[in-house]
Parts: structure tokens; sequence; C-alpha cells
């Protein structure tokens, strides 16, 4: 079995990235709750023979941690959710997305906005309330709006 160095160097730079992610969250963490934390002097390493050669089952390797990054749907979803029963546009939704910084100034943002409304509505998720034409918009409610989890004030 062939051992390719540069991909053991690029894991390590990788491994020793996440560590240090993990120190600086582990501080934040200690500081917002009043404790002081110092890092230990002493790096902790897996066990060494003499001959220098690390026990691989010594290793403890990290459960890598991907988050799914939220998608347009998913925050439309969100900025719906927080209009709890009141009726809406997709100008609102837009609007809603632009202030969060969620939205883009794609050429075809409103568009996309509005398609994926209209899925929304026909999943169920909220129903059309006002049928527009021309420039007057279309208005949506969400169908069972949730006790809101935010604050006020928030």
């Amino acid at each position: 079995m062939a051992i390719d160095i540069k991909e053991l160097d690029r894991e390590i730079a990788e491994t020793k990235q996440y560590l240090a992610d993990l120190e600086a969250t582990r501080r934040v963490i200690a500081k917002r709750a009043g404790t002081k934390y110092s890092l230990p002097d002493e790096p902790i390493l897996p066990r060494l023979e003499e001959t220098g050669t690390i026990h691989l089952d010594d290793l403890v390797i990290p459960k890598r941690v991907t988050r799914k990054k939220s998608t347009l749907t998913d925050d439309i979803r969100g900025i719906i959710e927080r209009f709890g029963n009141q009726e809406f546009t997709v100008t609102h939704v837009e609007a809603a997305l632009k202030q969060s910084g969620k939205a883009t100034d794609a050429k075809h943002f409103k568009n996309r906005v509005s398609v994926i409304i209209r899925k929304l509505t026909e999943d169920g998720v909220i129903k059309r309330t006002h049928v527009g034409k021309g420039n007057d918009p279309h208005h949506y409610q969400l169908k069972s709006p949730r006790v809101s989890l935010v604050k006020s004030g928030d």
C-alpha cells in the first residue's frame, strides 16, 4: 500500500486547522460563561515508539461536521414563517430577504422567489388568499401559522 505524502500533508493541515477552530470556539464559549481557559502547555500527541512510529489505533480522528448550506427555499420558508398569519406578496418576501442579507443582485432574483412561492403553494405550505392580475399581485398567507420561536424585540 503506497502512501501519498502530499495527501497526508494536506490531511494534517486540515486537521490542524480544524483543531485550531475548535480551540477558538472553546475559548469563546468559556469567555461567555465567565471562566478562564488556557490551552495545555504540552500538546497531546499519540503514543510514540522509540522508533518514532505512530500507532494508527491510538489516533483520535475527528469526524468532519458538514453543515447543509441553507437554500433559497429554506430562507423563504423561514421568512414566511416569521410573517405569522399576515398576508404577504412576493415583493414582501423579496424585501425581507434583502433586509436579512439573503438576497442577491441577480437579474431574475424576484422571479426565482415567485417560482418558489408558487411551489410552496402547490405543496400546501401557504395558500393564495387573493388572485392578482396585471399590476395587482397575488396575496399569500401561511396555511397554519406556528407559534413563533423568536422573542419579540430580537
